[in-house]
């Protein structure tokens, strides 16, 4: 049994990607440009704050 073929398959994927590709891209402005390893947690201390908030 095949699934129906959905029309819009394509552009979801397309849209995931391009999400992805956005994310990702901040993720290495923020490591290489941005990256203020002076204190404790050098980039990454935000985002220990932020995962506490979940």
């Amino acid at each position: 049994m095949t699934r129906p073929v959905d029309p819009h398959h394509r552009g979801v994927v397309i849209f995931r990607w391009c999400i992805f590709l956005l994310a990702a891209g901040f993720v290495i402005r923020q490591l290489v440009l941005d990256g203020d390893y002076s204190e404790t947690g050098g980039p990454f201390r935000y985002l220990t704050n932020w995962a506490l908030l979940l």
